[in-house]
Formats: C-alpha cells, structure tokens, sequence
C-alpha cells in the first residue's frame, strides 16, 4: 500500500474529544521538554497540527505537531480498530530515538477516522464508536458466558490496581474493550481478549 500525502487537520476535526486529548497531552509534554531546555513553551492549537494518513486501508495513521524551536515532533498514532491513541516524541532529525508519553482509549475513533480519511478508508470492517467488536454489544444481555467473562475480569482488574496503584487511572474494564478472537473457524472454540496497554493487562476466556 502506497503512503498518502499530509494534510492539515480540517475544522471539521476540531470537535473531537480525541483531538482535543491529543493537543492537552501534547501540551503537557511539549511544556516539560521547553522546562528541560530552559525555553519558553508554545501553545498548541488545532490550526498547527498535520494529518499523516500513512497507507490507504488500514485505519492506522497518526496527528502530527512540530517544534523547530523546541526541536521536538509529538505524534498521535491512531489506530481506529483498536480504538487507541498513541502519544510519542523525538527529536525533529532522529525519529528512531522516540519516547511514549501517553496511552489512551480513543471513544470516537471510527467517527473521526471517517471524518479525516473518509468513510472507504474502513470499507467493509465493523467499527462502531466505543465498542472494539460491535458484535459484543447488546449480548451480555443474552449470553450467560459473557455475564461470567465480564464478573471475572472486573474482579480481576480491580486486583491488579489495588495492587499497583502505580497504574491508578489508566481507564476501567468493559465489555466494550473487549474482542472476540476466532483464530479457527468451524471448530466451536473462540477466545473472549481484553487487553489495556496503558498498564499491559490482559484478561482472556477461552469458550
């Protein structure tokens, strides 16, 4: 798949709880490299950010603010079916040497990558805000193994918090962060996956 061009973000894009959470922990950031540097920061705003949509197809692609001055790139790598957003820095000329400063969960993924790349960028694919696979949601409601898979994980991850309170506010468990996982069709076998990279823990039931 061939790249695209950039582009600037469109105004249309500006409403976005996603965007406006990629500009407040840019900013954050972008004020700690300037406080480090002994510099003046810069306010971001949505006029100065670039759109890089990488290959076509794949609803991977990634918000983009330079800093000559500071000498910085902050990035926001979307990737639309996993609904999360990556936030990454490095220096404008060693992009290789690159530093994650933020994880999150991004509720209005395929609403903005529709808006930005248009709606054939996921032609074909499920994508429904909030949820990672449509086909989970509703059906707690009607499938006991669900009920037991959704008791079990939230116990578990209330666990592991109390236990590394290191990771305290780094999003909730939830059905809607869940996927259903069939590696081999026809053999009645699928795995239930939730998976929070902000703080790498994996709750799975194999059905």
């Amino acid at each position: 798949m061939t790249p695209r061009e950039p582009f600037r973000l469109p105004e249309t894009a500006y409403s976005f709880k996603s965007v406006d959470a990629f500009l407040e922990q840019s900013q954050v950031r972008l004020d700690k490299i300037a406080q480090a540097q002994g510099k003046s920061s810069s306010k971001i705003s949505p006029q100065d950010i670039m759109v890089d949509p990488g290959a076509a197809g794949d609803g991977i692609y990634q918000l983009v603010y330079k800093n000559k001055a500071l000498d910085a790139v902050l990035l926001g790598q979307v990737s639309t079916l996993n609904q999360e957003i990556r936030l990454v820095n490095h220096r404008i000329d060693q992009p290789e040497k690159y530093f994650i400063f933020h994880y999150d969960k991004v509720e209005d993924a395929c609403s903005l990558t529709s808006t930005l790349l248009g709606a054939e960028e996921l032609a074909g694919l499920e994508c429904e805000d909030g949820w990672l696979d449509p086909k989970i949601k509703g059906a707690e409601k009607s499938f006991e193994s669900l009920t037991v898979f959704d008791r079990y994980c939230q116990k578990s991850y209330a666990k592991f918090l109390s236990e590394h309170p290191e990771f305290k506010g780094t999003g909730n468990f939830g059905l809607n962060r869940t996927v259903v996982h069939n590696p081999e069709f026809g053999d009645g076998q699928f795995n239930l996956l939730y998976h929070n990279p902000a703080n790498d823990f994996f709750c799975r039931a194999e059905i």
